[in-house]
């Protein structure tokens, strides 16, 4: 069987860093993989080196505070539901669920991304599941119902952020906007696994806490907590500079630390660790969630991951979706 290949461009823009990667997709054969990749300061600097083709596709993933992905429903009754559906008629219903999505959540997304609700725009949107009287269908034209209820999926970012990508990048090639921590709980709701859960991911200088329940998912806090505190604690419990926190939690995995500071050193984590997780207790609670997913760019110490959470990494998308990922490249 020949491998059908296509060739995309990711941007993953964050506060402090941009990275382009040129990213392989075989899907017939299940196989991913980053080619290149080049870091660098800012987004014309990143664009230049990847130096990508009028072909190829390019998907643009932006931090927390510069985009929000949310998805959420819509529940339309028919006034004619002994009509079969048409194609207009589910075009008019889509177009009202994407609008009253963006109308519902564009003020809460203005506040996480601080900046007026008048200038946030919608920059990807998408129908993931529609449901006839309860019952899902993959192509409601021809069918008669009394409720439509729409599953739908938008991306929206400020137009200051907007406007200056797109003086950089050509339009005509890109293929979507997200907000780059939700790819991860998306990729869990997707799954299809898990009726409700909560995925926190934890990134630098905070960590963003996810909650998908009734088929809805959306950020529901954010905390001034990251993996620079564990460092802080390392540093504080060695007495040395930060910058040296990561040779210190290195040892620490490779369990090279002697036994007799390994108990310390665990201790000054913990109570580190116990600020965030009495931050996301009420949310748990409130959700009723039974898992807790955890996952990071930066590689968590296990203490982190207590009995009920499941770190997502390649391995989690090897096992439940079946692909080959190589999903790290050594960035130029």
């Amino acid at each position: 069987m020949n491998e059908r290949r296509s060739i995309y461009i990711i941007i993953d823009i964050k506060e402090d860093a941009v990275r382009a990667s040129r990213m392989l997709s075989a899907e017939n054969t299940r196989r991913f993989e980053i080619i290149e990749s080049f870091n660098s300061q800012n987004i014309e600097s990143a664009v230049k080196s990847i130096k990508f083709k009028s072909s190829e596709k390019i998907i643009i993933s932006l931090s927390h505070a510069m985009a929000t992905t949310i998805r959420a429903d819509g529940a339309f009754s028919r006034v004619e539901p002994k009509f079969p559906i048409t194609e207009s008629e589910l075009e008019n219903i889509i177009s009202r669920g994407l609008w009253k999505l963006f109308n519902q959540k564009r003020k809460l997304a203005a506040i996480k991304m601080r900046t007026s609700d008048i200038e946030v725009k919608v920059c990807d949107a998408d129908i993931v599941e529609v449901y006839l009287d309860g019952h899902r269908a993959l192509n409601p034209v021809g069918f008669c119902a009394r409720d439509i209820r729409l599953i739908c999926q938008e991306t929206l970012v400020g137009t200051p952020v907007l406007n200056k990508l797109l003086q950089i990048i050509p339009e005509e090639q890109i293929a979507g906007f997200s907000e780059g921590p939700m790819a991860w709980p998306l990729l869990v709701a997707e799954s299809g696994l898990y009726e409700k859960f909560l995925t926190l991911t934890v990134l630098r200088d905070e960590t963003v806490l996810y909650r998908y329940k009734d088929k809805k998912l959306e950020c529901i806090d954010t905390f001034s907590w990251g993996i620079r505190d564990i460092h802080k604690a390392v540093s504080g419990f060695f007495g040395t500079d930060i910058s040296d926190a990561e040779i210190f939690l290195e040892a620490y995995r490779n369990k090279k630390i002697g036994k007799g500071i390994l108990k310390g050193l665990e201790g000054a984590i913990e109570q580190e660790l116990s600020i965030l997780f009495k931050g996301i207790e009420s949310h748990k609670l409130d959700s009723e969630a039974g898992n807790i997913f955890i996952n990071s760019e930066f590689n968590l110490p296990k203490i982190m991951l207590k009995k009920q959470h499941t770190l997502l990494d390649e391995s989690w998308i090897s096992e439940k979706f079946g692909y080959a990922l190589k999903l790290k490249d050594s960035a130029h």
